[in-house]
């Protein structure tokens, strides 16, 4: 290559072209093939859940969070093309060192996005040579280094969040061309931010070309290795961030924009802002004004970003809590305008960020001396957060204006407002201040001035001006009216309402113009009792509150209604309430007689109590006094039911118990029972004298139904039955005649009998034993007597009465027998008596032996009398499937020798009936793998030690029923139960009366037997009757407990497990039951009545507790150590606690109870410690002792009360455990129509602003499920509250969206469950569609624009994306953040992709406003570009008649298509000659010529050419027009001198010697001489020469012209001489007669001196010279013996392998040439980093021009880097050399001579750096010439 240099900045380097172009494309050629090491996943676009260590070769989405990864990276990247999205999961790693999050080791295109990355040495690494790839949506969280980037170029990092790393933030380690954008950067390495950086950037490979915009650092250091270059910062926010290493090549802001608003929310962009900038801003452009604010030593920001219209805030007042700012606007008065600054007058205005509500506006001078930070400000809101009254302070502030204005919110209806001229603070802001002013809305129109103080409407304001140190508060005139349900003439009036009916009642609360005051706050009392709220109501627009169970009659209330700044209204009104009808839904007591015109107590529950106090019911004869459809479990007393259709009706009901009460005077039935069943009446008087009555009526499925004690009367049947079951009717006086039993169902008519037994002395026989029969049957009940000898009361019945027959079982009779006496009998017929107490003497006889003992394999039937057993074994059962008929037998065992009563071993199916056996000695029943027995109508009793009475030992599935069981001693069990299943004890009388003996005992596994119905009475101090140990899944139901011993239990189970205990009663007892290490048993409906603790747990688990009634001195309900059990609607009265919780119980949640603790007592709850996580819920406390609720927990036991009823202040906590109270929460959202919104994102923070309830979603119902707050805990430190609390309410999919609202509850005064969210319509934000600038689209155009704008009428930022596509593939994305109305653009560029004709160019525009997500779109394709053509010259010029002409032009096509060319000649306008060509290529050249014979003289020739590419033509260019001029004549041959004599005559043929080209005539002169004469002819143009004699010499010429131009000949001397015979030479040549030839010798050329170039010389850049047979090349020494062209293409090696450099087309701005044209080969440019590259190799100059010449071709290599777009150009000699042999012998290889043409090269440069490559052809004329290249740069 060959390179001269002149100018000023020209270097001269020699590159082989060749190499370099080779070089730089060689950086596209990047594999992508994929490798994958270890586990793999990814075979397509998946959503996978990878796992910890995976390489992932393919686009993955994650389902869950990955991690904790133990010594492993999180994921691995394994291929090109991947996008890992984490979809918002976490991978989470264990601090290990050297594991990455996420990790690519070396691929491209790399999306990382969507992922929070934590816990790692490096959250995102990329290692070498990982290009083109994208950081996007990423949290980086307490990693080591957060993002580390290493020798990686054009990397995109945005919109991730990096904190709270160890050590670096951001690492980039050799980054080029990176896009670091809307970063948040924040608190990393800040234990010493000079070595950990939030950014830190070293060189490595090649640091540079970084830029970082709208980044947000905090906290933070910023390190950038002095090697760095062209590292630009704009548009960042950085608070506290130092800079350290301020030396690199590092750019600190932008060009002024003020287009786009900045980071900091101003109007113009340019540099950074920086916390600690304090410059002023005069222009108000939101820049500053120092042009170069130092940074540090050497950095500067140009143009620094200031705040915009920063104040001081002012101060906070005691009662101020918004979140207060500031803006400022231009006052009407002077607009701000581009000559604004900050000493213009503006208005600044108050007002809370959050809501935008104004509060108050000072005038000051915007110049940042205003002084804001002594303002006082005060103001009250509204629920709403509207101001209602403001205070200002303004007396300290500096730099305003002496008054100020304020803003209300118009929300008292237009009531005005009160001016308190004096009031400084709220407290002086009151309706009675001193010398307040009181402006109505009246006397306001436009605005109304009263005292100097103006007040107008400003929107839904009133604006209040021209105040000095004066409170504002809205007017006070308003008006109450109230009135309820019942009143007549209202609106929502004249109804009828009943005590348990919800009455409503209104008050209407209003300004002086009539509209509702709906901020108000009105109170209810009733009966003087506590205040309700009355809610308003906004569909009704009153306030409204509704009640229920009122006693009934005349009720007082009132209502007090106040708001804030208005007088307080109270008004009394009355409530005439019905009595009747009632719906009963708790338990109700009445407190004044009742009147009904229909039914009157309606039970609308289960488990309720009636207490009639002896107050009365009175009806008129219809309806129903009392009625329950489907409830159970009900209770009335003491009640006069008078004159109803029903006095009392029961259906579907059963447990009804109905006690001393008066049914009288009703129509049809006193007591009417339809499908009721197992209800109990006594002491009832149903008497009905009038229309057609019955006392009694059962209907239906009714069964077990009992009256005792009653007294029945009536006009029709006393008792009238249809029914299936069973009615009795005990101790009841009726007519028996009176009775009609129409169905298949018995009535039953019973007496109580009771015995007396004495020795025939009247003394009492203790064991004596009664056994009853009943006429009809043989059918045996064994009564005991107690220690008086009487018998409990005996049920009898007299005859039992269906539909078909009456069967009596009168006369009864009784047997007495006793140990060593004769028994008696006694007969009592109940029809002929009712006597209830019958005396029995009995005799004693002698004993005899028993003749029934022995072995028995078949049935049998006893003798019937008493006898004695005089064996071991009285009875033994020999067979299976026998009966065994005691007949009324009696067996006494002689208590020493008789072991066993009864005997079965291994026998099954046998019965046993009518039989008693009284002291054995073991046992009076064993059964020892005995099966089915069936025991029914006997008696055994042990009155020994150790008598048992049953002993089931491996026996299942045996029936003991309807007996009676008695043991009188020490361990003397009613029943011991070992290992024995499905046994059923019911109906039996049992009894024990040994000190720890139970009545029934299971053990050892006995699982799923019954106990049901049973009689027990078990009077030892420690008994227990019913006792379980290690016993599974039995049933206890139905039993009668009597336990009154002092330590006794009731039920006691031990390590037995889901047992099901109901309806069992006990009473008295001390502890009801004990349930140690038992878990899931289920107790539910138990009576108890207690001494000591009702039910006690110990240990055990998951035991259900439901519905129990519990009265106990004691606690009511104890649980240790027993954990996760449920207790539901239990009834707990206690004298001591209600419920006490200790030694770990945790878990239990209570529901639905109620604790009530007498004065006596202590607490409603206890807990005594290590107890927690119990939850009470619904629970009624209430403790008249020392406190409802007490703790003693300790630190972490925490306890719950939810929704529960107590007194918030009788908590006591006494230590560290927590109590919670807490309420629930039922939360519906609407929209404005009130129509339910599905899909809000609900949130829920407490006043601690913590989030209670957080990410729930209401359903389609509006709705979330029924989430639970706290309002406060408590413990021994004091109460901690949490409320009010925050509900916020936010949807943002699916459309349409809703903004976010929120409102207040607070639950320390209100524990309203119900609460309606409304929220507003989101409006949608708006984008216009996107423009582009589709004209000038073609592949070769740069950039390609597109415009939206933004609009959104909520006023929300939008976030803008761009996303361009070419072909549905995506190429690029850029990111802008706009307000409302504002303009953005985004282009792509040939930068981005070299688009080809046909391309599909789309862009997609979004915009999200928060809550939805729009796009617009528009589409282009890239259409065909026409050829080109260079303009053709015609050469040569000027022409002329014989001249040949040449032109050429050069077809270049941008698309790359063959084009076909028409090249035509035109000579005077008529066509002479065409060409075309075929198939051309992009930049081909093509030449045509034209002979002269195509044109003469004076006409005009050109030349025009059109190419077609095969779907456009080209534009047709016109060469110049060139005249063919006129030929100057020539003088061909030169006349030679001659001498003549004086005699001779010469001539000369003139055509000869001149010649014209044109052919034109040409006439001659010539300067006559004086010694000879000239004549010309004109025709034959001869030239003849005449002596005139005279001799001499003289020198003349001719001159030829042909009218236009004249050509004049060489001088010749004519030396005329006298005559002579000698002969004389022609001056032609020729011989005879022509003057003699004269020869002219040729010049030598002169030789020039050679040039030498200042680039090569002889001395080394040290000063010393080279050695001989080198020269100095760029400072180096260069061996020129060999061929120099080798030397050469080493230094083009190294560098072009330091130095790899990629391409991009562009275009040319290229002028016309002669001899020059562009080859096929495109123009290249190489910018930014590549050309630092080759200018460190060339000596950093600004601008090199060098060339390369191979054949004709020559390249042409430009080094540019500017500063502005100029045009540069290039002046290439092309001169002759003469001899070659001058490379080889001086050191400048160029030389100068003859130039043979000239030209100039020109391009526009770009401000940027650049290489420039380009190819021109050499025309074939020079190509044969010898010659060298000149280049001479020129700007």
């Amino acid at each position: 290559m060959y390179l001269d240099k002149k100018g000023e900045v020209v270097v001269v380097v020699i590159i082989a072209l060749a190499v370099i172009i080779s070089s730089f494309f060689a950086i596209n050629q990047i594999s992508d093939g994929n490798m994958v090491t270890g586990a793999a996943i990814g075979l397509g676009n998946i959503k996978t859940q990878a796992s910890c260590g995976d390489t992932i070769t393919s686009s993955t989405t994650l389902t869950e969070n990955l991690g904790p990864c133990s010594n492993l990276d999180g994921l691995i990247i394994g291929a090109n093309n991947v996008v890992l999205d984490c979809a918002g999961y976490k991978i989470i790693g264990e601090n290990d060192l050297n594991k990455y999050g996420v990790k690519n080791p070396q691929y491209n295109r790399i999306t990382i996005k969507n992922c929070s990355i934590t816990n790692f040495s490096i959250g995102i690494s990329f290692s070498r040579d990982s290009l083109l790839s994208t950081i996007i949506n990423n949290t980086l969280f307490t990693n080591t280094d957060g993002i580390y980037i290493f020798n990686s170029n054009t990397t995109t990092i945005i919109n991730n969040t990096i904190k709270n790393q160890t050590q670096h933030g951001l690492w980039l380690v050799g980054v080029g061309d990176g896009l670091i954008i809307n970063n948040l950067i924040e608190n990393n390495g800040i234990s010493d931010l000079t070595t950990k950086n939030g950014i830190n950037i070293d060189f490595g490979d090649y640091s540079s070309n970084l830029t970082f915009i709208n980044n947000t650092l905090y906290n933070n250091s910023i390190a950038i290795e002095a090697s760095v270059t062209e590292t630009r910062f704009y548009n960042n926010k950085f608070n506290y961030t130092p800079i350290i290493n301020g030396n690199a090549v590092t750019i600190w802001n932008t060009t002024y924009d003020n287009t786009t608003k900045n980071i900091v929310y101003g109007i113009s962009t340019g540099g950074n802002w920086w916390h600690n900038y304090t410059g002023n801003d005069t222009n108000d452009d939101g820049i500053g004004d120092d042009a170069n604010y130092s940074i540090t030593a050497t950095y500067k920001d140009e143009r620094p970003l200031v705040s915009v219209y920063q104040f001081t805030k002012p101060n906070s007042a005691a009662t101020f809590a918004d979140n207060l700012n500031i803006n400022s606007t231009f006052n009407s008065t002077n607009p701000m305008t581009s000559g604004s600054n900050h000493s213009t007058r503006q208005n600044i205005t108050f007002f809370n960020s959050t809501t935008r509500n104004k509060y108050f506006t000072v005038e000051a001078y915007f110049n940042q001396t205003v002084g804001l930070g002594s303002i006082r400000f005060y103001r009250n809101l509204t629920a709403e957060n509207n101001v209602v009254a403001i205070a200002v302070d303004i007396s300290s502030a500096t730099g305003t204006a002496p008054t100020h204005t304020t803003y209300l919110f118009n929300n008292n209806s237009g009531d005005g407002v009160t001016v308190c001229s004096f009031a400084e603070t709220l407290t002086a802001t009151n309706l009675s201040c001193e010398n307040r002013t009181q402006i109505t809305s009246q006397n306001i129109t436009d605005a109304v001035s009263i005292k100097n103080v103006t007040v107008s409407l400003d929107g839904d304001y009133y604006k209040i001006e021209n105040l000095s140190g004066t409170g504002v508060l809205l007017g006070s005139n308003t008006s109450l009216v109230i009135w309820d349900e019942t009143d007549t003439n209202v609106r929502y009036g004249d109804a009828l309402r009943n005590p348990d009916a919800n009455t409503s009642f209104f008050a209407n609360y209003t300004s002086s113009l009539g509209t509702a005051i709906t901020n108000g706050n009105c109170t209810i009392t009733y009966n003087n009792a506590s205040a309700f709220q009355m809610p308003y109501d906004s569909a009704k627009e009153l306030f409204v509150a509704n009640a229920s169970n009122f006693s009934g009659g005349i009720e007082e209330w009132n209502v007090t209604c106040f708001a804030l700044y208005r007088h307080t209204m109270f008004l009394n009104d009355s409530v005439n309430i019905s009595t009747c009808p009632r719906y009963v839904n708790n338990d109700y007591t009445l407190t004044i007689d009742h009147t009904a015109t229909t039914d009157c107590l309606i039970i609308n529950a289960s488990n309720v109590t009636i207490n009639g106090a002896g107050y009365s019911i009175n009806g008129n004869g219809t309806g129903t006094g009392i009625l329950s459809t489907a409830f159970r479990n009900i209770t009335i007393q003491n009640i006069n039911v008078f004159n109803f259709s029903y006095a009392v009706f029961l259906n579907l009901s059963d447990n009804v118990t109905i006690s001393n009460s008066n049914l009288t005077e009703f129509i049809n039935y006193g007591l009417l029972l339809t499908n009721t069943n197992n209800s109990y009446f006594s002491d009832l008087n149903i008497t009905g004298n009038q229309g057609v009555s019955s006392a009694l009526y059962v209907l239906y499925n009714s069964t077990n139904n009992n009256l005792t004690n009653c007294e029945l009367s009536s006009t029709n049947p006393d008792v009238a039955a249809n029914h299936q079951g069973q009615l009795y009717l005990l101790n009841s006086t009726f007519n028996r005649n009176n009775m009609l039993v129409t169905s298949i169902g018995n009535v039953f008519v019973q007496w109580y009998l009771q015995y007396n037994i004495t020795a025939a002395d009247g003394s009492p026989i203790p064991s004596a034993i009664v056994n009853i029969t009943y006429n009809s049957t043989i059918t045996n009940f064994s009564f005991p007597v107690d220690d008086e000898s009487l018998t409990t009361k005996i049920i009898a019945t007299e005859f039992f009465k269906n539909s078909t027959n009456t069967t009596y079982e009168t006369p009864t009779r009784a047997i007495a027998y006793a140990f060593g006496f004769l028994q008696t009998i006694n007969y009592t017929n109940l029809t002929q008596t009712n006597s209830t107490l019958k005396q029995m003497n009995l005799s004693l006889i002698p004993q005899a032996p028993n003749n029934d003992c022995g072995t028995y394999t078949t049935d049998i039937v006893f003798s019937g009398g008493i006898t004695y057993a005089n064996s071991t074994i009285c009875i033994t059962v020999g067979a299976d499937n026998i009966v065994i008929n005691g007949n009324g037998s009696v067996i006494y065992g002689n208590h020493s020798s008789t072991a066993y009563g009864l005997y079965a071993l291994l026998k099954d199916n046998v019965t046993i009936h009518n039989l008693t056996l009284i002291n054995f000695t073991n046992y009076q029943v064993y059964l020892a793998g005995s099966n089915n027995f069936t025991f029914y109508n006997s008696s055994f009793r042990a009155n020994d030690t150790n008598n048992l009475g049953f002993f089931l030992y491996y026996s299942d599935d045996n029936n003991i029923t309807n007996n009676t069981i008695f043991t009188e001693t020490t361990n003397g069990y009613g029943s011991y139960s070992y290992r024995s299943h499905r046994n059923l004890f019911s109906k039996n009388r049992i009894t024990t009366k040994g000190a720890t003996s139970p009545g029934l005992y299971f053990t050892g596994r006995s699982n799923t037997n019954s106990v049901l119905s049973n009689i027990i009475n078990t009077t030892g101090a420690s008994s227990k009757s019913i006792q379980l140990d290690t016993s599974l899944s039995n049933i206890i139901s139905h039993n009668i407990i009597y336990a009154p011993g002092s330590s006794s239990r009731g039920i006691d189970l031990t390590s037995s497990n889901s047992s099901t205990i109901f309806n069992n009663t006990i009473n008295p007892v001390n502890n009801g039951m004990v349930i140690s290490s038992s878990v899931l048993n289920n107790i539910s409906n138990n009576t108890l009545n207690t001494s000591a603790d009702g039910i006690v747990f110990i240990g055990g688990q998951q035991n259900i507790v439901d519905f129990n009634s519990i009265n106990s001195t004691s606690e009511g309900l104890f649980l240790s150590g027993s954990d996760y059990g449920k207790f539901r609607g239990n009834n707990v009265i206690s004298d001591a606690v209600g419920a006490f919780l200790q030694i770990g119980a945790i878990g239990n949640n209570f529901s639905n109870n109620n604790f009530t603790v007498s004065s006596s007592g202590t607490y409603g709850v206890r807990f005594g410690g290590t107890d927690t996580n119990n939850t009470f819920v619904n629970d009624y406390i209430n403790s008249s002792g020392t406190s409802d609720i007490y703790s003693a927990g300790n630190a972490g036991d925490y306890n719950y009360f939810v929704n529960s009823s107590f007194n918030k202040n009788s908590i006591t906590a006494a230590a560290p455990g927590r109590i919670y109270v807490q309420w629930y929460l039922d939360l519906t959202v609407k929209n404005g129509s009130l129509t339910a919104i599905n899909g809000s994102l609900i949130n829920i923070n407490n006043s601690l602003n913590e989030f209670e309830i957080s990410n729930l979603y209401t359903n389609i119902s509006g709705q979330i499920p029924r989430q639970t707050l706290t309002e406060f805990f408590r413990n021994s430190t004091g109460q901690f509250n949490q409320t009010p609390h925050n509900i916020t309410a936010i949807r943002i999919t699916p459309t349409p969206a809703y903004r976010l609202n929120y409102t207040v509850i607070n639950l320390s005064q209100t524990n309203s469950t119900a609460v309606t969210l409304i929220q507003k319509f989101n409006s949608d934000p708006v984008l216009t569609n996107p423009a582009m600038n589709l004209t000038v689209v073609y592949t070769d155009t740069n950039h390609i624009n597109a415009s939206v704008t933004y609009t959104d009428d909520d006023l929300d930022l939008g976030n803008i994306t761009f996303i361009w596509y070419v072909n549905n593939n995506e190429i690029k994305r850029t990111y802008n953040v706009s307000v409302n109305a504002t303009v953005v653009v985004s282009n792509i560029s040939l930068t981005d992709y070299n688009y080809n004709k046909g391309d599909v160019i789309r862009v997609n525009v979004t915009a999200n406003d928060t809550y939805l997500t729009v796009m617009v779109t528009n589409t282009t394709t890239i259409p065909n570009k026409p050829p080109a053509l260079t303009i053709p010259i015609i050469l040569p010029g000027p022409a002329y008649t014989n001249s040949t002409l040449t032109t050429n032009t050069t077809v270049t096509d941008a698309d790359g298509d063959l084009t076909q060319l028409w090249l035509d000649w035109y000579s005077n306008n008529a066509l002479v000659k065409s060409e075309n060509w075929g198939g051309l290529a992009n930049g081909t050249l093509r030449s045509s010529t034209l002979a002269s014979s195509n044109f003469v003289k004076s006409n005009i020739v050109n030349v025009t050419v059109i190419a077609y590419d095969g779907t456009s033509y080209s534009t047709r260019n016109w060469s110049v027009n060139l005249n063919v001029t006129n030929s100057v004549p020539l003088y061909n041959l030169t006349i030679g001198n001659f001498s003549m004599s004086t005699s001779e005559e010469t001539t000369l043929n003139l055509s000869t010697y001149f010649t014209d080209g044109d052919s034109d005539t040409l006439n001659y002169t010539i300067v006559n001489v004086s010694i000879v004469s000239f004549t010309i002819n004109t025709t034959t143009k001869i030239l003849t020469i005449t002596s005139n004699s005279t001799t001499g010499s003289v020198s003349t010429f001719i001159n030829a012209t042909d009218g236009q131009n004249s050509t004049a000949g060489g001088n010749f001397t004519i030396t005329v001489s006298a005559p002579s015979t000698s002969t004389s030479t022609s001056p032609g040549g020729g011989r005879g007669g022509g003057p003699p030839k004269v020869i002219i010798e040729e010049e030598e050329e002169e030789k020039k001196p050679v040039e030498t170039d200042s680039a090569f010389t002889s001395t080394s850049s040290s000063g010393s010279e080279c050695p001989p047979g080198q020269i100095l090349i760029n400072g180096t020494c260069v061996d020129i013996t060999e061929d120099p062209y080798e030397n050469f293409k080493k230094l083009e090696e190294e560098f072009d392998q330091m130095y790899p450099t990629s391409f991009s087309k562009v275009l040319e701005e290229q002028v016309g040439m002669s001899c020059l044209t562009r080859s096929p080969n495109p123009l290249f440019k190489i910018k930014n980093e590549n050309y630092i590259l080759a200018l460190e190799a060339l000596g950093n100059k600004e601008t090199v021009v060098m060339y390369e010449l191979q054949g004709n071709v020559l390249k042409l290599i430009w080094l540019v880097n500017e500063k502005e777009e100029k045009e540069i150009c290039t002046e290439l000699n092309f001169i002759n050399q003469k001899e070659k042999e001058v490379l080889s012998s001086v050191n400048n290889i160029l030389t100068q001579g003859n130039s043979l043409f000239t030209e100039f090269i020109c391009f526009n440069s770009e401000v940027q750096s650049m290489i420039i490559i380009q190819d021109y052809v050499i025309c074939d004329e020079l190509a044969n010439q010898d010659y060298l290249i000149e280049t001479d740069l020129m700007k």
